[in-house]
């Protein structure tokens, strides 16, 4: 049952991963390596969407595909969070997402399974699974698309499944890459949000900048996004900040200034961070600081896709923001 006054989210998790990162000196291909202190947490980015969404104070719904005791120990993390998980099981075993950083470089290695396969009938059953949440949620839900495809799903899975929430009123969230992003947008969810490289493959855009995002790259990024008929779109720049393009303006949002320990999930927290806004009912530049302080806070710890809610806090108010009207 629906907690009163408290944003209600479900989160569509199709690839989740045993994340293992390991942090070495430098590594040497070929050679012999001994790692002393491997942090292994449930992953995916699906999952850290709704785990960092359950530490802002969300009730978070998920669902997706697991398989073997990898997936078992996934799904004990998310109800450990308070996260309620309504999985489909496949035959085999959930993937494993390996990350290797360099300390000596700062250059990370990342190991990618591909995971069990997915068929129409599994897929079906998270279609159904969907439905039957938004017919017991009402209209103006949240419904965050958030991750890869597991092996067997075409790419216009998103696409399919986006276009069954929407008809039910939802407004639906995408972050993901490759062919899935390309077959997604064309649903039109509410939201989406590429980095610079995703950006560019689906626009055309070429980035130009180096060192620092002038008011030129901002307007020609805002100029690309028009050909995408999606009411919101947030494009991360890494280490640079991030640009929200809406119907009405443009929002470059600074980065903040903090001292990063371990990025990967950063992508995910902003995901969660907008997400979670909308779900409160923010509007967008508010939802953007939000966003920007969750990446931020993600980077500063050794765990993937978690975020401290009292340090989001502060670091909100430390979001700069500039507005633009192209």
């Amino acid at each position: 049952m629906k907690t009163e006054g408290v944003p209600e989210i479900l989160v569509i998790c199709l690839s989740p991963a045993v994340d293992r990162n390991y942090s070495l000196a430098e590594l040497f291909p070929g050679g012999f390596h001994r790692c002393s202190d491997p942090v292994v947490s449930a992953g995916g980015k699906g999952v850290n969407v709704a785990r960092v969404l359950s530490i802002l104070g969300a009730e978070v719904h998920l669902t997706g595909f697991f398989a073997g005791n990898a997936g078992k120990f996934i799904l004990e993390d998310l109800k450990s969070h308070g996260i309620y998980a309504e999985p489909v099981f496949l035959e085999g075993e959930t993937r494993s997402s390996i990350n290797i950083l360099e300390m000596n470089n700062s250059r990370e290695t990342e190991i990618l399974e591909q995971g069990p396969a997915a068929g129409y009938e599994d897929l079906a059953q998270i279609a159904d699974i969907i439905e039957r949440y938004l017919r017991n949620a009402g209209e103006e839900s949240c419904v965050v698309f958030s991750g890869g495809l597991t092996s067997g799903l075409s790419s216009d899975t998103y696409a399919y499944l986006i276009g069954k929430a929407k008809s039910f009123g939802a407004k639906c969230f995408l972050d993901t890459s490759a062919e899935a992003l390309m077959s997604g947008v064309t649903a039109e969810p509410f939201f989406i949000k590429p980095n610079i490289r995703e950006f560019s493959a689906i626009t055309g855009y070429m980035p130009s900048y180096d060192n620092r995002i002038t008011d030129r790259d901002i307007s020609d990024i805002a100029l690309a996004s028009g050909s995408l008929d999606i009411p919101v779109k947030a494009i991360t720049l890494s280490d640079k900040g991030a640009v929200l393009c809406t119907d009405d303006s443009t929002f470059f949002a600074h980065p903040l200034p903090v001292i990063p320990v371990n990025t990967i999930g950063s992508g995910d927290s902003f995901t969660a961070g907008f997400a979670f806004a909308v779900a409160n009912g923010e509007d967008d530049r508010s939802a953007l600081s939000l966003a920007v302080a969750c990446a931020a806070s993600n980077a500063v710890f050794d765990k993937v896709g978690y975020v401290s809610a009292e340090q989001v806090r502060e670091l909100r108010q430390q979001v700069i923001i500039n507005e633009y009207k192209f």
